[in-house]
């Protein structure tokens, strides 16, 4: 019996796995009602819910939960029908899941919650109603990463705006020392990047090999990301743990416009000096 029980609830793509894919509420009904099992799961580890829950077929889904489907089960990766539903921005999914006592910190293979999900791909009102039902805006990834990290490094302002009013800590870094400025500086995100700094992000703060925002930003083209961050004061000189500076980086990737104005600022800056020392 118990061999058969296994057989029944493991195996390949099911028809009941494609009917919850399809949405056909009424296949769904007609394969429970002959004894598939409800939480069967394919290859792959998914579950009808899950399909249901990851196409946004809302009747599906609160048909299978009120049929005693196993709301928390993840897939081979840790993936839950919460983690898929909030990374897509299904609210009405989402609603349905937690309503019906889906953990909102739930972690998968990587350790991300289905709050980091939904701060990934900038679903603000999920992020809203994940967080109001008590998701844990400082849980980290198994690389120490925050919702706002990905959130800011991602771009999604109005999400890092949400986060930080709800008490997410600005300078917070992940395991390799990265703060949510570092990560915004990287990929370009200037409004991010200012919003950032207006509210205390530490531009100086390095990361585990000593590079700075402004080096993420002159490695990575993002002229106008380095042009704010000399604004308010970046130190244009320092170098990382391998010796180099923000244009040292910019000039090996060939970045001849973060290059120029570096160049600019550094001739200013010996200008200055060369002033004070005449004055003094």
């Amino acid at each position: 019996m118990a061999e058969r029980a296994a057989n029944e609830l493991t195996g390949a793509y099911s028809a009941l796995h494609l009917a919850a894919a399809n949405g056909d509420v009424n296949e769904v009904q007609y394969l429970i009602g002959q004894g598939t099992h409800i939480d069967k799961y394919d290859e792959e580890g998914n579950t009808p819910l899950l399909y249901a829950s990851s196409n946004r077929y809302l009747e599906v889904v609160q048909y299978l939960v009120d049929q005693g489907a196993d709301v928390d089960k993840g897939n081979i990766d840790g993936s839950t029908p919460l983690h898929f539903a909030s990374s897509w921005g299904f609210l009405d999914v989402v609603q349905c899941l937690v309503g019906n006592k889906a953990e909102t910190d739930k972690l998968d293979g990587d350790g991300n919650t289905a709050l980091y999900s939904a701060s990934s791909q900038g679903h603000l009102h999920v992020v809203q109603y994940l967080v109001v039902q008590g998701a844990q805006v400082e849980k980290v990834d198994n690389k120490g990463s925050t919702s706002l990290i990905i959130a800011s490094a991602k771009g999604h302002l109005d999400v890092v705006k949400y986060l930080i009013s709800e008490g997410a800590k600005i300078n917070k870094p992940d395991v390799d020392g990265k703060t949510p400025i570092y990560g915004a500086s990287l990929k370009g995100r200037l409004h991010v990047v200012q919003y950032l700094v207006g509210q205390g992000a530490l531009i100086e703060n390095c990361d585990n090999h000593g590079d700075t925002p402004i080096h993420a930003a002159s490695g990575n083209d993002h002229l106008d990301v380095v042009q704010y961050l000399v604004s308010q004061g970046a130190e244009i000189e320092r170098s990382d743990n391998a010796g180099h500076t923000p244009l040292l980086l910019a000039t090996g990737h060939g970045h001849r416009k973060v290059v120029e104005y570096l160049e600019k600022q550094q001739k200013l800056r010996k200008d200055e000096r060369s002033e004070g020392m005449i004055h003094i």
